[in-house]
């Protein structure tokens, strides 16, 4: 601890304290800050890099559920910290024919204290590995923002493709620059807002083909001052999310504190939309109003939602797109001060009053009493059900970049719902291939007529049934 608050301690000095005993992630018990803390609160860059190399933990956060990179407003600070750490704000999607000015963009940002990620390696003559499948899904994840270089070439890129569909599926913002005047087709419409591309094509006065690189030669002052447009855009984009990160990691700690205390005991309930939640930067919108009371709502006009205090990212997405979407919804929530029997008052008369009941169906909420009893309530009232089922498997960074534009085909093992989604795989498999008479070895039309459904084979004549040209199917 004295050593992050002194002035340039050095690398040698930390490592040695380490070496000696000293407990890198020792928390003080008033703050529960760390030496990373201390050092990063104040603005000892030295320090901080110091206690950094040595296992300092950029993400550890104190009692209040402050990390050290909420500690400091210090750009410079943060950027050397984020750098040290392997951590990137922007991921720089582009073809690799135009690397030129990928790299010019990133020396740019970089020079603005931007942290920026940029992938080098070219998949197209080796198809990628799972390893860079993987680097690529968490850059985008972990990122404030996806930055897109929108050339001519770009949305002929599966990859690119790829790249902006994981953004929006994961919530990371994306922004654009273009320089070619490339017009924004109906793949790029379903990501990118025409109002959001930065253009560039005003700074670039030549172009130079290199057989299949691409580079250009600008007017400096004018790439500047296109460039100063999309850092302001970039800043934005960080520091929200970078609000937003700190806003939910103090609202777990506080949440947690008051359960420590015991008051999660006695929360009660009332029905609430998220209007009070902290939702990504994607989905959270903190302008708009919601009413807390189902007798506020229009009887008839908004959908019940049954989770049972389960899968709450899930349940904060899922409210947030509907809401997006048009529908209003009540989702059960607990809240201080009311008994658990005036939250199932409250979600019954909110229950007769729905159009629709949503119930989410997971492992955890199957045996979750409250979503038991709510769903046998709006099952005896005649409420249209439309249960949601959540499939937790995890299928990995890689796989989810691959499968990522590709529509995903749900099938319980236990058979239930089998028959609508074995028609939506059949409707999607008939887009793409043709087989005869609609059926994968179907027989021809000429045989077809010869054959002759059979429950049994008791009763027939001999000269009834010839074996040698009948087809026998099992």
């Amino acid at each position: 601890m004295c050593a992050a608050s002194a002035l340039d301690a050095s690398r040698e000095l930390v490592s040695e304290l380490t070496t000696a005993g000293g407990d890198i992630g020792y928390q003080l018990p008033t703050t529960g800050d760390t030496a990373l803390h201390v050092a990063v609160r104040e603005e000892n860059e030295t320090s901080a890099l110091a206690v950094l190399a040595s296992g300092g933990d950029l993400m550890r956060m104190n009692n209040e559920g402050l990390r050290p990179l909420d500690c400091t407003a210090s750009t410079r600070l943060l950027f050397e910290l984020k750098r040290a750490a392997g951590q990137r704000d922007v991921m720089i999607s582009y073809t690799h024919s135009h690397l030129e000015f990928a790299r010019k963009l990133r020396q740019s940002l970089e020079e603005a204290n931007v942290t920026t990620w940029l992938d080098l390696m070219d998949p197209s003559g080796i198809g990628g590995g799972a390893v860079w499948r993987e680097e690529i899904a968490r850059g985008i994840t972990n990122a404030s923002v996806v930055l897109c270089i929108l050339t001519e070439d770009y949305a002929s890129s599966e990859w690119c493709l790829k790249e902006l569909a994981l953004a929006k599926q994961v919530g990371t913002p994306i922004l654009a620059v273009s320089t070619e005047g490339a017009i924004v087709d109906e793949n790029l419409q379903v990501y990118l807002y025409t109002r959001q591309i930065v253009p560039f094509e005003p700074s670039i006065v030549g172009l130079r083909r290199d057989g299949g690189r691409i580079e250009y030669d600008y007017d400096e002052s004018r790439y500047r001052s296109q460039f100063h447009l999309l850092l302001d855009g970039v800043r934005d984009e960080v520091e929200k999310h970078r609000y937003v990160t700190k806003q939910n990691n103090l609202s777990r700690s506080r949440r947690l504190a008051q359960e420590s205390d015991g008051e999660r005991s006695n929360r009660g309930t009332m029905l609430q939309t998220l209007s009070d939640m902290q939702l990504s930067t994607a989905s959270w919108d903190p302008n708009r109003t919601n009413t807390t009371n189902p007798d506020d709502m229009n009887e008839g006009q908004f959908v019940f939602l049954s989770h049972g205090d389960k899968h709450e990212a899930f349940v904060q997405q899922f409210i947030a797109q509907l809401l997006e979407a048009g529908i209003p919804c009540y989702s059960d929530q607990s809240v201080s001060g009311r008994d658990f029997y005036s939250r199932i008052q409250v979600a019954q008369q909110a229950i007769l009053r729905c159009s629709c009941f949503v119930v989410l169906i997971s492992r955890q909420t199957m045996g979750n009493e409250l979503v038991r009893d709510q769903l046998a309530f709006a099952e005896d009232k005649g409420r249209p059900i439309f249960p949601v089922v959540l499939n937790d498997m995890d299928p990995g960074l890689d796989k989810r970049y691959t499968l990522v534009r590709s529509e995903l085909f749900h099938f319980m093992t236990n058979g239930m719902g089998f028959k609508p989604s074995f028609d939506t795989l059949v409707r999607a498999l008939r887009l793409h291939c043709t087989f005869t008479d609609g059926l994968l070895g179907s027989t021809p039309e000429s045989e077809a007529g010869q054959t002759r459904n059979l429950d049994s084979i008791e009763g027939l004549e001999d000269n009834q049934l010839h074996l040698s040209d009948t087809r026998v199917r099992m």
